[in-house]
């Protein structure tokens, strides 16, 4: 058997209007994001389905031991004042070289003819040779702007708690326990292949973070954060590979002074919310099995993926195109709402079985704060509520933005399910970028083959592994 993948076809974005750099990043992260396990036999185009694996109910989390990679993707940009600066020194180079053909000038006239007559090309030579030494020896000690330096120094300081797989372990072993009936216990590492099958459990699910880093865009004036990691389930008794699951996060956009004030706060709390949402995402995936929807989904059509939300109860909710404008609300302690269930899919598996009964759903509510126009700290989070609405037990912030989303967690067949988060499935995450064919050379095991996105499925309900900031809904407290 070998190990690897190479060959298996994955739509991806690259180039209309990013730099060469962020498009490389943006194909690594949808290369990421879009790779999951196909069982077998499987080999259809588009979506891939969950797969085959049947419910693990002992599984051992597995830290894999290693150092992830550390980019800084479009940040290691040059000051373009710094050139204007070089360009200054280098008119006056050029002046004081001047100035000495003018010292030579008595000379010039001494020699007669021949002497006049080379007087303009000795000043002009002067000038010339002054201004572009001068500049060459300016320009040869311009570097990356003191901003990318700012940048990656509080990546190294911060980045050492925050990229740690031992971590995405534990908060993946976490979601089974709290989301699941089912036994999970994280490990460092594996003592050897048939340990965990000697202490009772009957899957290993691996899990690796294997990227992180900055991102810009506009020439550096915009930053987000960006993580990847890989989720490898076996099965423990034979040993056998049963899903490989690529993944990516990407922050939301803020200036680069915002990464760096205050000690690299915000990276830090980035870097933490990186691996929470990459291990809700492979607990959701493999575990829960909750499904990718198609962006051709019958349950999209109203723009919702999963739950709609509703800013009071009875209240109409109306989603359009684009962000969505913050609904009104009366509270500090707002009332909030939602649907019971998620519209009709065409997808097996994607909400609660027909007939199921309201005692049989429990919903999961999160709530956080605004930053710089985009979700920041979670404020408020409930788990496992019994009805359709929530009045929030502790008074927000007055006058403040908040993100919010909803969830329904359920049964099916007796195993634990739930829905993708709320949110839009429009607009569109990647684009302008156009959609770009790539190959994706895998570790995973001979026979899982890396499944394609179609270019309009880089959707919450869909590839992402994360809510983009257009794509939240939001309420504002009065």
């Amino acid at each position: 058997m070998t190990d690897g993948c190479a060959g298996t076809r994955c739509v991806s974005c690259g180039g209309r209007g990013a730099s060469p750099l962020l498009t490389a990043l943006l194909t690594a992260i949808a290369v990421a994001g879009c790779a999951t396990a196909v069982p077998q036999g499987d080999r259809g185009q588009g979506l891939a389905p969950v797969p085959a694996t049947g419910d693990y109910r002992a599984i051992a989390v597995v830290a894999v031991a290693g150092t992830a990679k550390s980019g800084f993707e479009g940040i290691d940009r040059v000051d373009p004042a710094d050139y204007a600066k070089a360009g200054t020194k280098a008119l006056g180079t050029g002046a004081s070289s001047t100035g000495l053909a003018l010292a030579l000038l008595p000379y010039a006239y001494a020699a007669g003819p021949a002497g006049w007559a080379a007087i303009p090309f000795l000043f002009a030579g002067a000038a010339v040779a002054g201004f572009f030494g001068g500049y060459a020896y300016s320009a040869s000690a311009i570097g990356p702007s003191a901003q990318a330096a700012a940048l990656k120094a509080t990546m190294a300081t911060v980045a050492v708690a925050g990229t740690s797989p031992g971590t995405l372990a534990a908060e993946v072993a976490d979601d089974i326990a709290r989301w699941t009936p089912y036994r999970a216990q994280a490990f460092a590492t594996a003592a050897s292949p048939g340990a965990p099958a000697a202490q009772g459990f009957d899957a290993v699910l691996q899990v690796e973070i294997t990227q992180f880093g900055y991102a810009g865009r506009n020439g550096g004036k915009d930053i987000a954060l960006y993580m990847t990691a890989e989720a490898r389930l076996t099965d423990a008794a034979s040993g056998q590979p049963v899903a490989l699951r690529g993944l990516a996060y990407l922050s939301p956009w803020h200036a680069p002074d915002f990464w760096t004030r205050r000690d690299g706060a915000l990276t830090k709390d980035e870097l933490a919310r990186a691996s929470r949402t990459l291990a809700d995402r492979i607990v959701e995936h493999l575990v829960l099995h909750t499904p990718w929807l198609p962006h051709s989904d019958a349950s999209l059509q109203g723009n919702v993926c999963g739950l709609l939300p509703i800013a009071a109860p009875g209240a109409p909710t109306r989603v359009g195109a684009g962000p969505q404008p913050p609904m009104k609300v009366d509270s500090l302690t707002p009332r909030l709402a939602w649907a019971p269930l998620p519209a009709p899919s065409s997808a097996p598996g994607a909400g609660p079985p027909a007939g199921a009964s309201a005692q049989d759903l429990r919903y999961d509510l999160r709530i956080f704060e605004e930053l710089d126009w985009a979700p920041g700290a979670l404020a408020y989070g409930r788990e496992g509520l019994a009805g359709t609405e929530h009045r929030v037990e502790r008074e927000l912030k007055p006058a403040t933005l908040y993100f919010w989303t909803v969830r329904v967690r359920y049964f099916a067949d007796g195993a634990p399910r739930a829905t993708r988060w709320s949110a839009t499935a429009e607009p569109g995450t990647l684009a302008p970028l156009s959609p770009q064919a790539v190959y994706a050379s895998r570790r995973g095991p001979a026979g899982i083959e890396v499944a394609g996105c179609a270019p309009q499925d880089f959707t919450p309900c869909g590839c992402l592994d994360f809510i983009p900031v257009d794509n939240w809904f939001r309420f504002r407290t009065p």
